[in-house]
């Protein structure tokens, strides 16, 4: 038996478990470190045994790695109270680059880690049909309640990520696929993934799918151009109408029971133009009496157009602030949410945060939903600049190779990444148990990809 094939399969049994772990039932975060632990230890002890072992990282990526451990450590380091347990997290994430680099040579892996990623997705939009039909079997314990549609996950945003970073691997495997009932099983799993990114209702979470599918469109243009895809058009004309379909099913129709009214799916794309400006500001003449005389000033206020939106631009300025406090070496990784406080409340005076709802201004928020003001915050300029650092290595390399040897899967890779990418300026999804997962292993694997090409070519 393929020694590679005991890490994938604890990795795809696992996933699979993660994705089930519905907040009534077990700790996501918990089968996460279990998870994890267990294909370590299965990959370590598989690497151990074989009689090549090879490093499966390129110099250039260990460095990488190595500088985001490094910044971390050293950020807990020179900050008093900073927590050294938090430390595991990234850990993993480490290991997982490392376990999907090590994976990459194997094709039989591979295709057991993209099928298992497949299915769940689909079933995660399956449930999230369910869910939107009030079939669901068990009750809603999240803090959204019966107001919005997270499937399996903890929050909605969760669920848009997962279904936008599975859909261009949806899309390409079906367009790759030769036989009819492979064609059909792709069809019918490529819907319910659609279905479930749109009834997530999660603004970054479709930014996210669109960019995605646009990587994955020009992988196709330029493997036709090559000679590389050949289109099934008849098929793939009718997996486009029944998403086009499955749009206008749900464009008029609730994706979120609000206090002000439901908001259909077409609102809701509406309301994405207040991402650019969430609130409008304006200067107020106020008249008081002072001594028999009238003293006329200027106050500013904000008139909302979103709280959402209008709330994650507070976070953002306040952690703006804590970068701009210490920009180098952050404040200890892990340390966010316990920092976020004070300079909060030193905005408490402005009109900015007179404009957020009370919930919104007594919330020490754990996450700056943004991962790169996030990452600099907690670990400074060197941790932020590693970890772009660790990106664009595997950003580029693969749309180097994908460009010249036009591998199709490539595409999907590099679309996945963009899809994270994109979703993680108004979110946090590489903090996630399950969207983190498959983003760290996904890194890694097509950093691995690309040392294994290399070795090949010379």
């Amino acid at each position: 038996m393929n020694v590679r094939l005991i890490p994938a399969l604890i990795l795809a049994v696992g996933g699979v478990g993660l994705l089930l772990a519905h907040p009534a039932l077990y700790s996501r975060l918990w089968a996460y470190g279990v998870v994890v632990g267990l294909a370590g230890c299965g990959a370590g002890v598989a690497f151990l045994r074989m009689e090549r072992r090879d490093w499966p990282l390129s110099r250039k990526v260990s460095v990488a790695l190595v500088v985001v451990g490094t910044s971390n450590l050293l950020s807990i380091a020179v900050n008093e109270g900073a927590d050294w347990s938090g430390l595991w997290l990234p850990a993993t994430h480490c290991g997982l680059v490392c376990i999907g680099a090590w994976l990459a040579v194997d094709g039989g892996a591979l295709r057991l880690l993209g099928a298992t990623f497949f299915a769940a997705a689909a079933l995660a939009g399956f449930y999230a049909i369910l869910q939107y039909y009030h079939l669901d079997p068990l009750p809603a314990i999240t803090p959204f309640g019966s107001e919005r549609i997270v499937s399996f996950f903890e929050n909605p945003n969760f669920l848009g990520n997962f279904s936008a970073c599975a859909l261009p691997l949806a899309l390409m495997a079906f367009v790759c696929a030769e036989s009819l009932s492979a064609r059909i099983v792709l069809a019918i799993g490529t819907c319910a993934i659609y279905a479930g990114m749109l009834l997530a209702g999660s603004r970054g979470g479709w930014m996210a799918g669109l960019a995605a599918v646009l990587i994955v469109v020009v992988g196709i243009a330029r493997g036709m151009w090559r000679g590389r895809i050949m289109i099934a058009w008849l098929p793939l004309a009718a997996l486009l109408s029944s998403l086009v379909a499955t749009t206008l099913l749900l464009s008029q129709r609730p994706v979120i029971k609000s206090h002000d009214g439901p908001v259909t799916m077409s609102e809701r794309i509406l309301s994405t133009r207040h991402i650019i400006e969430p609130y409008v500001e304006s200067e107020v003449p106020v008249v008081a009496g002072t001594d028999g005389q009238l003293v006329v000033s200027v106050t500013r206020q904000i008139e909302v157009r979103d709280f959402t939106v209008n709330h994650r631009y507070f976070i953002w300025q306040v952690t703006w602030d804590m970068i701009r406090a210490r920009p180098l070496v952050g404040f200890g990784y892990g340390t966010y949410q316990e920092r976020f406080a004070a300079f909060r409340d030193a905005r408490r005076e402005e009109a900015h945060f007179q404009s957020l709802v009370w919930t919104q201004q007594e919330e020490d928020t754990p996450y700056a939903h943004n991962e790169y003001m996030h990452l600099w915050a907690e670990s400074g300029l060197m941790g932020l600049s590693a970890f772009l650092a660790l990106i664009g290595l595997a950003v580029w390399g693969t749309l180097h190779k994908a460009w010249c040897d036009m591998q199709p899967y490539l595409w999907a890779g590099l679309a996945m990444l963009m899809a994270m990418l994109v979703h993680s300026l108004v979110s946090y999804p590489l903090r996630l148990p399950l969207n983190g997962l498959v983003f760290w292993l996904t890194i890694g694997i097509l950093l691995g990809f690309m040392k294994k090409m290399e070795k090949i070519s010379s």
